[in-house]
């Protein structure tokens, strides 16, 4: 009895060793094929931190495939969202630009009606006069501007404008 007891136990042994064996042997090649996915993905996930165009090759693991598509459109949509946000600053560039050259106008004409004032006035009262009643008509030409959005506007609404202001003291 001994000897077949000490066999089925050696032959117990053996066989948990070769179970242990597989396990170790199919551990290591799963690991393997998870380890491909992974890496491919971590590539994804650094390029897409850097700012730049992410691809993702299918693997055969389901789940790496859908979070590599996911980083890919992600990549397309930030760079979308930058080159939206690069053309909105070149424009707010522009824009402020064309305000300062306006702005200059703007002060280049007020200059010219304050030294026509003073070249026209007696007094400081009549300079005062002058120079206010100048101004209130700058202003009205203004707003017929941005009441046309900067477009053309028709020379009888402009003098339209300035005259309204005798007809109407309260108006200018």
């Amino acid at each position: 009895d001994r000897p077949s007891a000490t066999s089925a136990v050696g032959l117990m042994l053996m066989l948990a060793g070769l179970a242990i064996a597989g396990s170790l042997i199919v551990a290591y090649f799963t690991g393997r094929l998870i380890a491909k996915p992974t890496e491919m993905l971590l590539g994804a996930a650094r390029h897409l931190g850097a700012g730049e165009p992410v691809s993702f090759s299918p693997t055969i693991m389901k789940e790496a495939n859908v979070v590599g598509e996911a980083m890919r459109e992600a990549a397309g949509q930030i760079r979308a969202r930058e080159e939206e946000l690069r053309k909105n600053e070149k424009e707010r560039r522009m824009v402020m630009r064309e305000l300062s050259h306006r702005s200059k106008n703007l002060l280049a004409v007020i200059q010219a009606m304050v030294s026509n004032s003073l070249r026209i006035s007696p007094d400081p009262q009549q300079f005062r006069e002058n120079l206010t009643e100048r101004l209130a008509g700058l202003a009205r030409s203004h707003d017929l501007l941005i009441k046309t959005d900067w477009g053309s506007v028709s020379l009888a609404e402009l003098i339209s404008t300035q005259l309204s202001a005798f007809d109407d003291p309260k108006r200018s």
